[in-house]
């Protein structure tokens, strides 16, 4: 245990008369704990990959908050989940009525057309209108997986029109996301002791390097 300490200390010299080593011992001190409640202020609690969204389609067409539970969120990056930047995205695209998924979503346009009672389709310009089989081959050629009702302004009809478009925000990429307490913990223990790790390095350099540069060698 001796030998261990002997790492750590100085006892031939009289560091506690020294203003420098009082400035170091706060600055080093300040340092530690900054580091420590960087790492603790961190986004908690973090979030972990339970499923791929493209995993959960079946051939049967299902609203979008169907395919995730109430605990769940999607995104492609566990930072997309927080704050309002998840509230304006996929938080927002979560809560809208409309949006119809599935592996192969573009044989259920016309079921889909039925149920919403909505018969006009967007194509892939701004105000493009196009018919059903146009619509249904620019779906599949876009390899997409969803498609939703929304409105959209017609400048040549002069007024809003309900229209079932492609839903591009829905990529293929998306996870499904749950918070995990397993997560949380590992990622604070783990920074904590990479954090405390380099505290020893540093105390390791100051007594073993700076202070034998300044000093000489221990004196027995």
């Amino acid at each position: 245990m001796k030998k261990i300490t002997e790492w750590f200390s100085r006892p031939d010299i009289k560091l506690g008369k020294c203003w420098w080593h009082r400035l170091v011992s706060i600055l080093f001190i300040m340092g530690l704990f900054w580091s420590l409640v960087a790492v603790w202020d961190t986004p908690l609690p973090k979030y972990t990959v339970v499923a791929e969204l493209n995993d959960r389609l079946t051939t049967q067409p299902q609203l979008l908050p169907e395919l995730i539970s109430s605990s769940e969120k999607i995104g492609i990056y566990e930072n997309n989940l927080r704050g309002s930047w998840y509230r304006k995205n996929m938080g927002f695209v979560l809560k809208q009525p409309d949006v119809y998924c599935a592996s192969n979503i573009a044989q259920h346009v016309e079921y889909i057309s039925r149920k919403t009672e909505v018969t006009t389709f967007k194509g892939n310009l701004a105000y493009e209108l196009i018919s059903l089989d146009d619509f249904k081959e620019y779906v599949a050629g876009e390899d997409a997986n969803c498609i939703h009702v929304t409105s959209i302004y017609i400048p040549d009809l002069g007024n809003n029109v309900d229209v079932i478009s492609y839903a591009w925000f829905v990529g293929s990429e998306l996870k499904v996301w749950q918070e995990s307490s397993l997560a949380t913990a590992v990622y604070i223990i783990k920074d904590s002791v990479m954090v405390l790790v380099f505290a020893v390095l540093l105390i390791v350099l100051y007594y073993r390097v700076f202070l034998y540069a300044v000093f000489g060698k221990r004196k027995k």
